[in-house]
Formats: structure tokens, C-alpha cells, sequence
């Protein structure tokens, strides 16, 4: 398994032909980070339901993902795929790149199975209450800091600020949307001052995404949802959970059946592999006959 970072490392490669023994017609997954490779390949390689003739190249995040796949498949690259995480962007992309069903790999793994068998393997000692509880903690508060991530993402640019204080803004009854604008505004000439004072102040105004409610894993950055996962378990035991920790025990706890339950990328998979006559994923992988 090869990881590569950065867009011009995909095509360099590709060009040298180093790795790629099929030539061009090496199936290959891109995908935009080291835990998604780790993920994906997971899936693809640790059972044999999954094709393993599959590559999991670790991009450069979702630009390079997308500009990857382009450049490759102008060499005569068909055999391959990008799958990114939709974050807030519309669900439209190129020809060859796939958005997750849920808004990134963290979201996936949260709303999935894998997520109370990972919680059990910390032996906290919780029952189905105190577990129906903390994902009604999750989810409230996540749906919360996702309305912040949605409101800053529809600003421009110039206008915009950072979200990378969100998770400081974490306390013991949840995500404070105040304390999340006074830590911004605390640095010097802050981004977006006018917008983290009305949020500091109350007086922002979100337009709310028609099933936000209906499907929330849309629009919760599953990273969010994690700290949250942490908090939680902090205010009930007094326990502190390392972040990489909780995620990798999800991934180690995620098993094929839960993919098959990802409809939404399956079938743009599907129609991909039908389209350009190319399987990079078995059918058993994605649950069809």
C-alpha cells in the first residue's frame, strides 16, 4: 500500500510508472487523508468480500483529490476513483469523484454501529440510557456548531473566519457559541470581526439547510461530534478519551455490513462502475447481486 500526499505526488508517480504495474489500467482509490486511507483499505482489503486489488492513495485534502483525478484520468487513467467528504459544498463534483453519503469520515463512523461497540471497549459502564443520552448530547450541540460552520461557509471569503476554535468553545453543558466568537475575537485583527460579534451577540442569522433535522449527519462535522463524544464522557466519569484514540477504535469497530448500509455513495459507486465498465469494488463490498 502506497500513501502519497499532495496532488503533483499523485501524477509524479503515476507518470513514473513506480507502482502502478497495471499501468493504466490500475485500479485506484484516492482519498483525501491518512485516517481515510486507513479507513477505505479497511474496507477494501481486510475481507475478502472487498476487492483488493484496490490502491487507497492518501491525498492532500479535497482539492488535491479532485485536481488528482483529473490529471490522471487526462494521462488515460480511467480505472479509479476520488471519494471526498462533502463538507458544505454542493454535491456536485467532476466525473470520477465521490462524496460520502454523511459530511465527512468522522460523521460516518458516529452515526454508524461502530460507534457504541467502540464506546463499550472503554468499559464506562454504560447502559442503552446513558448511551441514547450522550447521542442526544452529540447531536444537539453538534447540530449547533454545524450552524456556525454553515453560516461561515456561505460568507465570502474576505469575510470569513476560522472554525479551528469551535472545540475550545466545548464546556460542561455543551458547545457556547459566545465563548466560540470571545475566543476569536481575543486575537489580533481577527477575520470576519463583524460576523463573531453577531454571533458573540446573538444577532446572526443562518439559513437552514431543508434536512437538516431529517438527516443531521449531513451537516455535523463528525469531528465536532467526537469532542463532544470526549465531553460527555469527561462530565458523567471523569474520564479523559485521547481524540486519535476514539477514532481509531471506531474505524477497528466499523464492519463491512455498515458500509453496505452507505446508499448514497453506493450507488453513485455503482453508476460509476456501470458507466465507464470498471469494478473497483466487488459486488459483494457494496451489497448487491
Amino acid at each position: 500500500m502506497v500513501l502519497l500526499e499532495g496532488s503533483n505526488a499523485h501524477v509524479t508517480f503515476i507518470k513514473g510508472r513506480g507502482a502502478f504495474g497495471g499501468g493504466q489500467n490500475t485500479k485506484y482509490v484516492l482519498v483525501e487523508a491518512m485516517d481515510d486511507q486507513i479507513f477505505f483499505n479497511k474496507m477494501m482489503a481486510e475481507y475478502e468480500a472487498y476487492a483488493e486489488r484496490v490502491w487507497c492513495l492518501g491525498g492532500g485534502g479535497k482539492d488535491a483529490v479532485i485536481e488528482s483525478v483529473a490529471e490522471l484520468r487526462s494521462l488515460g487513467y480511467h480505472c479509479g476513483i476520488g471519494i471526498v467528504d462533502p463538507d458544505y459544498d454542493p454535491e456536485e463534483y467532476p466525473d470520477g469523484v465521490i462524496s460520502l453519503e454523511k459530511n465527512n469520515l468522522e460523521s460516518l463512523l458516529l452515526s454508524s454501529d461502530s460507534f457504541d461497540s467502540a464506546i463499550r471497549t472503554f468499559d464506562l459502564g454504560f447502559n442503552q440510557e446513558k448511551n441514547d443520552e450522550m447521542m442526544d448530547f452529540i447531536k444537539s450541540n453538534g447540530k449547533e456548531m454545524a450552524l456556525i460552520r454553515i453560516f461561515n461557509h456561505n460568507l465570502d471569503e474576505a469575510q470569513s473566519f476560522k472554525c479551528d476554535k469551535l472545540s475550545n468553545a466545548i464546556v460542561s453543558k455543551g458547545f457556547n457559541s459566545k465563548k466560540f466568537a470571545e475566543l476569536c475575537l481575543k486575537k489580533p485583527h481577527p477575520r470576519g470581526k463583524m460576523h463573531l460579534e453577531k454571533i458573540r451577540d446573538g444577532r446572526h442569522r443562518i439559513e437552514i439547510p431543508k434536512n437538516f433535522n431529517s438527516n443531521c449527519w449531513r451537516w455535523i462535522n463528525g469531528k465536532d461530534g467526537i469532542n463532544l463524544t470526549i465531553q460527555f464522557i469527561k462530565n458523567v466519569s471523569n474520564i479523559l478519551v485521547d481524540y486519535k484514540k476514539m477514532k481509531m477504535k471506531m474505524i477497528d469497530s466499523y464492519l463491512p455490513i455498515h458500509f453496505n448500509s452507505e446508499r448514497g455513495m453506493i450507488d453513485k459507486i455503482v453508476s460509476y462502475q456501470n458507466a465507464h465498465n470498471v469494478e473497483l469494488f466487488t459486488p459483494e463490498a457494496l451489497g448487491i447481486e
